[in-house]
């Protein structure tokens, strides 16, 4: 946190999670459904940064970053952050307002849980610059109104050592749990998303955990616990992926496509369309995704950050045999004149800062834009 000539600023990372197990058990008496699930964050982020204002100003939303993450991102009472930081001002009796400057890098309708990870953000940041001395305990009960992932992110963000928690419930009463060391994924988002509203209005009782199955969720934790990778891939599973299928069915190649390069614990991320596989070390992301010939998901890391491997540009095309994700060029030359970051040769915008690239630099897609397809991250970050 550091003083600005308007009030205190506060900045914030927001990370993405990834669902490692998702079990759904029914629905409540509420009539939500009942999950079962083990999330845990990833290196890809959304920048939150919020200032002060005064007395009776308003809050003013500013989302930055590639207009396909941007694109139909509301800034007004519709966006989550703007009713996060309204309810917050609202608990907390505050009458000040705040300007907000969001960088957006998670996709949109991607069972990432990008919204919601803003949203625990901005409740964090306000806490501070609205010089709020509120427990954690009180964040996560407020974050639990505005979403049932907000919870997890309030205690991932607010605690480093918070990595993975435990969900069940709607996904509110959240129990961190332990992880031995970070573990290579690699997270392929097509270009489609899927509401998650829809997706948990087309699950159906076949697709509910059995009563009397075991807790496949519990094990694959204390598999994570001591970094037992196989014991984690036996027991990992999504039980709102064969909903997500049905509405989507484009999806199932996606899985087939990890299935013909000889990848096991692949599967959909919470509501989708962000599908996932677990490696057991960096090595083996290279050579099941880079090395092999005749691979159906070939990919280049074109740039790094936070200790997370960024593909970009990557095009999903349907070829003759399959499923396959088109190359991009390996060539690092587009310089962002603002933060000096080495992007893309074909990126239109900064992955770090979110500034638009110098035209001349860029070299245009056939349909005048490039695509975020693809990321190659640590899910759960050792240090």
């Amino acid at each position: 946190m550091r003083p600005s000539p308007h009030g205190l600023t506060c900045r914030l990372d927001a990370p993405a999670k990834l669902n490692l197990c998702l079990e759904v058990l029914g629905r409540g008496s509420d009539g939500f459904h009942q999950l079962r699930t083990l999330m845990a964050t990833i290196g890809l982020r959304d920048t939150l940064e919020i200032t002060a204002t005064g007395q009776g100003e308003p809050i003013r939303l500013e989302v930055l970053g590639h207009p396909r993450q941007t694109a139909g991102v509301p800034t007004d009472g519709r966006n989550l952050v703007v009713r996060a930081l309204e309810l917050l001002r609202d608990e907390a009796g505050v009458d000040r307002g705040a300007d907000v400057r969001l960088v957006k890098r998670i996709p949109n309708q991607a069972g990432l849980g990008g919204g919601s990870s803003d949203a625990a953000a901005a409740l964090l940041a306000a806490a501070r610059v609205w010089e709020l001395d509120w427990s954690q305990e009180r964040k996560i009960e407020i974050g639990s109104r505005l979403g049932s992932d907000v919870p997890f992110f309030v205690g991932a963000i607010g605690d480093r050592s918070w990595r993975a928690a435990l969900a069940t419930g709607r996904g509110e009463r959240i129990q961190p749990t332990p992880f031995s060391a970070g573990m290579p994924v690699v997270v392929v988002k097509p270009d489609a998303g899927l509401a998650t509203a829809a997706v948990y209005q087309a699950c159906q009782p076949a697709d509910y955990a059995p009563a009397d199955d075991p807790d496949r969720t519990q094990s694959v934790a204390a598999a994570l616990a001591v970094g037992d990778w196989r014991r984690m891939a036996a027991w990992m599973t999504n039980g709102l992926q064969h909903a997500a299928v049905r509405l989507a069915p484009w999806l199932d190649r996606v899985r087939s496509a990890f299935d013909r390069c000889g990848c096991a614990a692949h599967q959909l991320s919470g509501s989708g369309s962000a599908y996932f596989r677990l490696f057991p070390t960096m090595g083996q992301v290279r050579i099941k995704l880079m090395d092999e010939p005749g691979e159906r998901l070939r990919a280049f890391c074109s740039i790094t950050f936070d200790d997370c491997f960024v593909v970009r540009d990557l095009k999903i095309i349907e070829g003759t045999s399959g499923l396959f994700v088109a190359m991009p060029s390996r060539k690092l030359t587009a310089h962002c004149g603002k933060c000096g970051m080495k992007n893309h040769l074909r990126a239109h915008y900064c992955n770090q800062c979110g500034g638009r690239l110098n035209e001349s630099r860029v070299i245009k897609d056939a349909d005048g834009r490039t695509k975020l397809y693809a990321d190659i991250a640590h899910p759960i970050n050792s240090s």
